[in-house]
């Protein structure tokens, strides 16, 4: 139960080499997080524990589907001046990440990234660099969205057309 700190012995396996324990969650326990440690004994007392060090997170609940993202592209941008991106995402749970991942559109350079901001219920907003935009390149990027039970989306859907979106600068 939440809040609840016994320990639970955990039975042996009939082959005497392997231990188990069963927790069923009850409903009341969505949303919650469920901690624990590994504490094993041996026959002359020894203790060793797993993690060393904290705890282990299990987040309970029963969400399997991703963040929904919306956005709406920008056809061209500005050399010298911050791109501003605004995106809604949705999530029943709760987003645990929202993270935009930008480059000039040239393989020889690697994706840079930023952690998209809350701007209000929904909506999050990330500014590509004034200093970054520049005339030799147009700019290419996708979002990504994960939730707290590790389901995650990308903007635009792999799926459904190419996995990012080239914005021209305007020369």
């Amino acid at each position: 139960m939440p809040g609840e700190t016994r320990p639970r012995v955990l039975a042996r396996a009939a082959d005497g080499r392997r231990w188990s324990a069963e927790l069923t969650p009850e409903k009341k326990w969505d949303g919650s997080e469920l901690r624990y440690a590994l504490l094993a004994r041996d026959r002359r007392g020894a203790v060793t524990r797993l993690p060393a060090r904290g705890e282990f997170t299990m987040l309970v609940g029963r969400d399997s589907d991703p963040p929904e993202v919306r956005h709406t592209p920008p056809a061209s941008c500005e050399p010298g001046t911050g791109l501003r991106l605004a995106f809604e995402v949705r999530d029943a749970s709760q987003l645990a990440l929202v993270r935009l991942h930008y480059r000039h559109l040239t393989q020889t350079e690697p994706y840079r990234t930023v952690d998209l901001a809350p701007a209000g219920a929904g909506s999050y907003e990330a500014t590509i660099p004034g200093d970054y935009i520049g005339t030799r390149y147009d700019l290419m990027y996708y979002l990504e969205a994960v939730d707290r039970f590790g389901n995650g989306a990308f903007y635009p859907d792999p799926d459904r057309t190419p996995p990012y979106v080239i914005v021209k600068v305007r020369r």
